[in-house]
């Protein structure tokens, strides 16, 4: 039978942070991230207050304009970079998104 409580298999699960215009954040709270292959706790997921939720949306509106007015080019050249960093941590990615949905690693990849 599946447990109704998450189950935890290791001592120390990890803890994201949030990028709020650019810089690292801890949550006031966090939530289990549960693997539902396992029922346990994996992860823990960043849990914004209101003032850092309000802070995120600021920060992407007082992006925005700059980001628009970049060229084309430079834009494609940002967005290539940011495909190239997935590239590289495709492994860890593809584990990630096995544990929290379940899916089988060759198809997270």
């Amino acid at each position: 039978s599946r447990c109704t409580r998450p189950r935890r298999l290791f001592a120390m699960a990890r803890t994201f942070k949030m990028l709020i215009g650019g810089q690292l954040q801890v949550a006031p709270a966090t939530f289990p991230v549960i693997n539902p292959a396992t029922g346990a706790v994996f992860a823990h997921a960043p849990e914004c207050s209101q003032k850092q939720l309000d802070e995120a949306v600021r920060a992407a509106k007082m992006a925005f304009p700059k980001w628009a007015a970049l060229e084309p080019k430079k834009r494609s050249e940002y967005m290539l970079g940011g495909a190239e960093k997935v590239q590289a941590n495709l492994d860890e990615l593809a584990k990630l998104l096995t544990q929290e949905q379940g899916k089988p690693l060759a198809h997270a990849k």
